[in-house]
């Protein structure tokens, strides 16, 4: 166990995920595919079309590869709550979210930041960090969930 983990923090460094990017890419393939059935004109296909791959270029680069300046490339859980690093080096402090996702496989963490409308959303895949991380993440999460909810019983 590291210094930082032994102390109560948690910092975790996200990689490229090869499963989320075959996931995007299939979705949006489908999405694709379905339009050589669909009875709208030739122009709107094609509208579609750009904006469908449009759509999987972004996510691809903003969570698989985190090349956009607004990707989170690493969270660490502290005192205070969390802090995300984004791509351009931006720190920002958040709180998580009550809609998070957490699964064996994935785990898709939204985050509330000041200043901004909507939740900042990490999705973290199986082979984006290491075992290790994975379950400590998810063990911090269990600990952090049952500690804000509150016991009706």
């Amino acid at each position: 166990m590291s210094l930082l983990q032994s102390r109560g923090f948690l910092f975790i460094s996200l990689q490229p995920s090869r499963c989320l990017a075959i996931w995007i890419i299939a979705s949006h393939s489908i999405a694709a595919l379905g339009l050589l059935v669909s009875p709208w004109r030739w122009w709107i296909d094609l509208l579609l079309f750009i904006v469908i791959c449009g759509s999987a270029i972004w996510l691809l680069r903003l969570h698989v590869w985190r090349t956009s300046a607004k990707s989170v490339v690493s969270i660490q859980q502290n005192h205070n709550g969390w802090l995300l690093t984004l791509r351009d080096e931006t720190l920002l402090n958040g709180t998580l979210h009550f809609d998070s996702l957490v699964m064996t496989k994935l785990v898709v963490l939204n985050f509330k930041v000041p200043g901004r409308l909507r939740p900042l959303p990490v999705i973290i895949v199986a082979d984006a960090i290491n075992a290790e991380q994975l379950r400590l993440l998810r063990v911090v999460l269990r600990w952090s969930s049952s500690e804000e909810t509150p016991n009706l019983f």
